[in-house]
């Protein structure tokens, strides 16, 4: 036999070999509800020649499985480092890593989220992109089955207001603390009431909603009866607004947040240059910092922003 069918039968032998491998490597991570046991499992290369047992490799998994006797809090800050869908693979670590996803205390649904989501419909089509969004967040309201502490929420064009009502008085009933809203530019929400009844959240981020400029609206939510000693956010401390302008009913918000949170330690209103004027905007400014706020060491920031 010459040395080129020598070596001709070594490359398909090691090339056999790794296929086996693979092949028995993506049989131990089968999603399917029949996945087997991962414990005493032993996979057997065999090596090609005379089967000499050195030249045979064994592996076998440990007993104990490391990644699944994690400490919850470590496990808590591995998914917190990983978007939703790199989460979601984690389901086939192990049995009990596959619904350890769904019980993320954090979730960023943010823009890049959405980007990422729909990279493969055209931009141009604005309505599918917010379906496929849409059933995305849907899907993870259903499965999702813990506490959510963190939620970091966009609003793309074309997302009806129900649904936007809806997600916000769901993430706020599973205990968020930390909530970030991101809309939509040249597009605001209503704001539902239910998010100044929220005892326990501690940061409202990036709030680029608005009351619909209507009074009508505006009293049925209740805020022109509201009694503010009533209210109370006592664990806000943090809140960012975005696109301030002197509108009566987005005045009104401002000081309830002010009136209601005491323990509020800084309040940031993003203004925009285009569509503030300036005189409204130094009126605005002097009323708010001589308002009577319930928390004492509350700042209140200005910024504009083009």
């Amino acid at each position: 036999m010459t040395c080129d069918h020598v070596r001709t039968r070594q490359f398909y032998a090691r090339r056999a070999k790794t296929a086996n491998a693979r092949c028995q490597v993506c049989d131990i991570v089968d999603v399917s509800p029949k996945r087997r046991k991962l414990d005493s499992r032993r996979l057997v290369v065999s090596g090609g020649g005379g089967g000499d047992e050195s030249d045979s490799k064994v592996l076998q998994l440990d007993d104990i499985d490391c990644i699944s006797n994690l400490p919850q809090e470590l496990i808590d800050c591995i998914l917190k480092l990983l978007s939703v869908k790199d989460a979601a693979r984690t389901s086939v670590l192990s049995e009990e890593w596959r619904y350890k996803w769904a019980m993320n205390p954090q979730l960023i649904l943010d823009k890049s989220f959405f980007l990422r989501l729909t990279s493969k419909i055209r931009k141009r089509d604005k309505i599918a992109r917010c379906s496929a969004f849409s059933r995305a967040i849907e899907k993870i309201i259903l499965v999702h089955s813990g506490d959510i502490l963190g939620i970091s929420l966009y609003f793309p064009l074309k997302l009806d207001q129900c649904s936007a009502t809806r997600w916000i008085e769901h993430f706020l009933n599973k205990g968020t603390r930390h909530l970030e809203l991101n809309n939509y530019e040249n597009h605001a929400y209503e704001i539902p009431s239910c998010l100044f009844d929220c005892v326990e959240l501690i940061n409202l981020l990036n709030l680029k909603l608005t009351l619909v400029d209507d009074g009508r609206r505006f009293n049925l939510l209740g805020f022109s009866t509201m009694a503010w000693e009533d209210m109370s956010l006592g664990l806000l401390r943090r809140v960012k607004i975005q696109g301030v302008v002197a509108s009566y009913y987005v005045f009104y918000l401002i000081k309830f947040l002010l009136a209601s949170s005491p323990s509020l330690e800084g309040m940031l209103l993003m203004c925009s240059g285009k569509v503030t004027n300036p005189r409204e905007k130094l009126e605005t400014k002097q009323e708010l910092q001589n308002f009577p706020k319930r928390s004492s060491s509350a700042r209140i920031v200005f910024r504009s922003y083009c």
